[in-house]
Parts: C-alpha cells; sequence; structure tokens
C-alpha cells in the first residue's frame, strides 16, 4: 500500500484456536496531479488471512496406516529431521518393541485400510475409528504411481478387532516417502524377502498444503505443517 507510515493503521485479528490471523490495513494516499480534478486524497487498504495448522482430517494416496509406536521408533520420538532411508516392517514381522507379543495387533491384519469405493485412497479423520482390510495386498495396485513420492499416511494409536471387523484409531498424520517395498503381489527395490512385509523410505517434514487434507491446530505435530493463505470473510 502506497501512503505515509503516518497515515497508516494496521489491526491484527489472531484466533489462535482456529488457527488464523487477519490483517487489516487501511491509510491515506495524497495524490500529487488529482487535486486538478479536484481529488486530493484518496482511502486505501488490505485485508488478508492466513491460516495455519496440521492435517485433522483428508484422503490419503494409500489406504495403509503406520502404528504411532513405529513412527517413534523410526524418528527417535521427534519430528523427521533427516532423510535416512528406513525399512518399517509390517507388525508380524517388525524387529522394534512396537508389536504386541502374539504378532498382528489385529488378527489378519497388516495395516491396510478398507479404501473408498472404487479406489486406492482412503479417508480418514484424527480421534476417529477408521475400519481395516484384512490381508496383506491392500493398495499394492496403486503402489507403481507412488515410486519416490512423498504422501500423508495416517498413524493409529489404537486397535480393536480382527479381519473386515479391525479397527484403527486415528492419531494424526505423517509425511513418508517411498523407497522400496516388499508386498504380497508387488515388489520393487525390496528391502526385505519372502513372507516378510515391508515398505522402505523415510517419514520427513511435510510443509506444503495438499489440497486433499483439511488442516487445523492440532496437538500431533508429527512434521506435517502448513501456512497458506485463506479467502476473506
Amino acid at each position: 500500500m502506497n501512503a505515509s507510515a503516518a497515515e497508516n493503521s494496521v489491526s491484527v485479528d489472531l484466533v489462535a484456536a482456529a488457527g488464523k490471523v487477519t490483517v487489516d490495513t487501511s491509510g491515506t494516499r495524497e495524490h500529487w496531479f488529482a487535486p486538478v480534478l479536484g481529488i486530493n486524497e484518496s482511502e486505501v487498504g488490505a485485508v488478508s488471512t492466513a491460516g495455519w495448522g496440521s492435517p485433522i482430517s483428508g484422503t490419503s494416496a494409500l489406504p495403509l496406516a503406520f502404528y504411532v509406536c513405529e513412527f517413534w521408533a523410526q524418528t527417535g520420538g521427534g519430528i523427521p529431521s533427516d532423510k535416512i532411508e528406513r525399512t518399517i516392517e509390517f507388525t508380524k514381522t517388525s524387529n522394534t518393541d512396537c508389536p504386541v507379543p502374539s504378532g498382528n495387533l489385529v488378527p489378519g491384519g497388516f495395516g491396510w485400510l478398507a479404501p473408498n469405493a472404487g479406489t486406492c485412497q482412503a479417508f480418514t479423520r484424527i480421534g476417529q475409528e477408521v475400519q481395516g482390510a484384512p490381508g496383506n495386498k491392500g493398495g499394492t495396485s496403486c503402489m507403481s504411481s507412488l515410486h519416490n513420492k512423498t504422501i500423508l499416511l495416517p498413524l493409529f494409536d489404537s486397535y480393536r478387532g480382527q479381519g473386515n471387523n479391525a479397527y484403527y484409531r486415528v492419531y494424526g498424520y505423517a509425511a513418508f516417502t517411498i523407497t522400496g517395498y516388499h508386498l504380497s503381489g508387488a515388489n520393487w527395490n525390496s528391502p526385505c524377502s519372502g513372507n516378510e512385509r515391508c515398505i522402505s523410505g523415510y517419514f520427513t517434514e511435510f510443509l506444503d498444503r495438499s489440497d486433499d487434507f483439511e488442516y487445523g491446530p492440532s496437538t500431533q505435530n508429527l512434521g506435517a505443517t502448513a501456512v497458506y493463505l485463506l479467502p476473506n470473510e
């Protein structure tokens, strides 16, 4: 805005609970030549609203959820700060301290979620349960399009049931870059072999806003955050 500092006014409306801030500026601009037309000055102003936060719901490109314990084990209990490739083995063969003694967290479940009808995608929301999918194939038909791609995946912190009646409660979302996998009927840069089922890659920070997700204030900051412009109300 082209006006002198003395003539400017700025108001800031911060709504931390909603994850947004609105800045409203106004001022008076004096004209050099317009006074010959009887216009000595004009009122000018601008309003901008920005939002920030982490994903609170959305549609993942792959119907897969990681146990949050695996996230902590791979990142050292904090926000991802490196790009060291790691292999995350599904719960039955995981070598971390995360699996329960019986192997799978839910009998017949490997962390795969029931996808949206006719897709390899799955919609989830923090704090809500999502139905699992039995078996170990899941969304393997879509894996080839995700080579070396970074995608947002839900992390779950509790689980119940088995088979078609398995459910996972969503804790938050983390960004994961896929660099290989060994699944039932789908392999690429296989980081494990035989009957093992695994995905390799690395958890990473994701600071862009994905159109497939809704953002808002969240206490679960797992490295996926964004700041973005919002339409003015």
